[in-house]
Formats: structure tokens, sequence, C-alpha cells
């Protein structure tokens, strides 16, 4: 998956719509992502959640692109799928934060405790 830069300065996160699962493909999680500026009080979920390791990964949809999530992600999602409040923008570190640039994760991770005050509500999964 290729990520837009984040504008630091700005305070920019990547939020995600996710699209409940259609009937025909119940397994298919489809996920698209934009960019806010948390200067701008967006109202957004948090989730918090144990990334659990990379044995069976699940795949979801990404702005159109296979992207691979560890397998208690895959199954928080399937969850939170259920629950239509859930559907609208959702903030989760593993996904919105690009974890490949080491310089946007570190801040990213810096502000992390913004994040998750701002959030509207924060849902925790323990699997």
């Amino acid at each position: 998956h290729r990520y837009k830069p984040l504008e630091e300065s700005s305070q920019e996160i990547r939020l995600l719509s996710v699209s409940i699962p259609s009937e025909t493909h119940p397994e298919k999680i489809v996920c698209t992502s934009r960019t806010v500026s948390l200067q701008d009080n967006p109202y957004y979920w948090a989730l918090s959640y144990v990334w659990g390791g990379w044995e069976n990964p699940h795949t979801i949809v990404l702005d159109r692109r296979t992207f691979q999530v560890t397998r208690n992600l895959g199954e928080a999602l399937h969850q939170l799928c259920q629950h239509e409040e859930s559907a609208g923008s959702l903030w989760i570190d593993a996904i919105c934060i690009n974890q490949e640039d080491n310089t946007e994760k570190s801040w990213q991770v810096a502000m992390m405790g913004r994040i998750y005050t701002q959030a509207y509500a924060v849902h925790a999964w323990l699997g």
C-alpha cells in the first residue's frame, strides 16, 4: 500500500471508513483512508487492541489494494463491522500509521495519547 505523507506541523492523521461486509462476501473487509488534522477536531472512533502475531494474517482491502493485518486485528474489524455505529471514521494504529516510515511512526506514536483522547470513543478489543 502506498501512503500519502502526513504533515506533522498540521497534526495530520489518517482515518478509515470501513464498509460493512456484503452478504455475498461476509469475510471481505473494505476500507478507504482519508487524511484529517487533529486541529479540526474530527469525529472518529479509535481501536485499542493487542497486535498479536502474524501467523494466519487476514487480508483486507485498503484503498483498492490488498493489505495484510494480524489475525487479531482482522477479527476485531469483523466484530466492529457488526455494529453500524462503528462503521464511521475509525483510527487504528497498525493501518493508519505507515509502519514502514520510521519518521512518521515516531511522531505519530508520540501523538497517540492525543489521538485516543480526542476520539469520540475507544473500542478495546481483547480477542
